[in-house]
């Protein structure tokens, strides 16, 4: 009997592709399992003091009305972007409370993320540099405070990394997320061009078109938000300066010394190791990985202008940052050849591991405190309104952190009055009992806004929780 055998060197092909789709799918089943510890190490998404704003203000947009904000009150930026995902969440919240939607939502956001940071590891170097750099930044303090929050900077975020990942293969889909992320944080705007530099060869005239007409609607669409709920075409750049002259008096800084401090703690220390490795072997990661950095280089230069312009500074704006450099910094250590160039970056990688773990002891305690303490705040407001909805016709509040809480849910059914004493002739008034509630326990900006004094003559007791009490007019 005569056996036929296969060639010697198809054999060899295929046992080479069966090995090579056994190491995707394990590959697959180890960046899925780091993207779950990432999250876990985030910790879960949340609708902080930014986001509830931008909840607010998206409704405010869809009635035709001018933003509910108290003059002189801290405000975030009101980024177009953000303000759209708010129309989003209320478009597909099916029922669900805006807040949780939102919050929802961002968790989705994280993961895909992650994921992005993960094939941007493969495509500069090696899986493992994706999946450490994944593992690293889930445990850094800035990008838990954007995660926990439920800030735009996860958005932004994702939309710069996938941008990189996307950019040689799908340039007109970098190009739609780049200009997304131009509608979350102003320096974006710098992502869009180095795209359409990158890109402009390979696109097509309708392409070419496109990307000239996205670079010249971005700022109309920024100056159009701000017409629209602030009637000032600035408003951006006002409320901006307006939050860091309030910050910078309460810290007694500017915000440039107040940046630098902040960038010089455990949470930004990987951002500068990844430096050095970088400055170690610039030439090894390859033509993404380049990319990765200079769009990371050009966005810390946008951020850095408008610090120096006068910009608030929270390390949660460096979370797309770190996402491009990290990935790239530590595939530089698999390549480096020079002995003492490996020393470097293996003492480097020391010092990364260091800061994350550091990071994240120094903010898992407190994070977790400020988050029972949050639960607790969330629910006896949540209480106290369902009273004002039956019996106050309007509500006098002061300027307080949870202020958008109460805007969200009153609704424009019912007035919202800011205010710094009792008599203003609001029907009710919604009282903090202690600093706690009233500056929301890191959960939004602290206030220097004194607790309002006890009500007038003629308003009795209508509600009463831990920390909050309602006083209404008598019927």
């Amino acid at each position: 009997m005569v056996v036929a055998t296969a060639p010697a060197p198809l054999r060899a092909s295929v046992d080479r592709a069966g090995s090579g789709s056994r190491l995707s799918r394990s590959a697959l089943a180890i960046s899925a399992v780091v993207v779950l510890i990432g999250v876990v190490l985030a910790g879960w998404a949340g609708c902080g003091f930014d986001s509830t704003w931008n909840l607010v203000w998206s409704g405010d947009v869809l009635g035709g009305h001018a933003a509910a904000a108290a003059p002189g009150a801290f405000l975030p930026t009101p980024h177009p972007g953000s303000i759209a995902w708010g129309l989003l969440i209320r478009a597909l919240s099916f029922g669900a409370p805006l807040r949780t939607a939102w919050a929802a939502s961002i968790e989705g956001v994280f993961v895909v993320f992650l994921a992005g940071v993960v094939v941007l590891g493969r495509r500069t170097g090696s899986w493992a540099a994706g999946w450490i750099a994944a593992v690293t930044l889930s445990a850094l303090p800035g990008v838990a405070e954007a995660v926990t929050g439920g800030t735009v900077d996860v958005l932004f975020a994702a939309a710069c990394v996938w941008t990189v990942v996307l950019v040689a293969r799908a340039p007109r889909a970098a190009l739609m997320l780049s200009s997304f992320a131009a509608l979350m944080r102003p320096e974006g705007w710098v992502l869009v061009v180095a795209v359409a530099i990158w890109s402009w060869a390979r696109l097509s005239v309708r392409a070419r078109i496109s990307a000239v007409t996205a670079l010249i609607l971005l700022p109309l669409l920024w100056a159009g938000v701000g017409q629209l709920l602030f009637s000032d075409p600035l408003a951006a750049l006002h409320v901006t300066l307006n939050n860091a002259v309030t910050l910078a008096g309460r810290r007694g800084s500017t915000p440039l010394v107040h940046a630098v401090v902040s960038a010089l703690g455990p949470a930004m220390a990987p951002l500068w190791i990844a430096v050095v490795l970088v400055v170690l072997g610039w030439r090894r990661p390859g033509p993404v990985g380049r990319r990765a950095w200079v769009v990371a280089a050009l966005l810390a230069a946008g951020l850095a202008a408008a610090i120096a312009g006068g910009s608030v500074f929270t390390p949660r704006y460096l979370v797309a940052e770190l996402a491009l450099a990290l990935p790239t910094s530590v595939s530089i250590v698999t390549n480096l050849r020079s002995r003492s160039q490996q020393l470097g970056a293996y003492a480097a990688c020391i010092g990364v591991g260091v800061a994350t773990i550091v990071g994240f002891h120094s903010q898992a305690t407190t994070r977790d405190i400020d988050m029972r303490a949050q639960s607790r705040v969330l629910a006896g407001l949540a209480s106290t309104l369902r009273v004002a909805a039956s019996r106050c016709d309007s509500v006098a509040v002061p300027a307080l952190s949870f202020l958008p809480v109460v805007e969200l849910s009153a609704g424009r059914h019912r007035a919202v009055v800011v205010q710094s004493t009792t008599d203003g002739g609001a029907s009710c008034v919604l009282r903090p009992r202690d600093a706690l509630a009233m500056q929301g326990a890191s959960w939004g900006p602290s206030t220097a806004s004194a607790l309002l004094p006890p009500p007038p003559a003629g308003m009795r007791l209508l509600a009463r929780t831990t920390d909050w009490t309602l006083d209404g007019v008598s019927r």
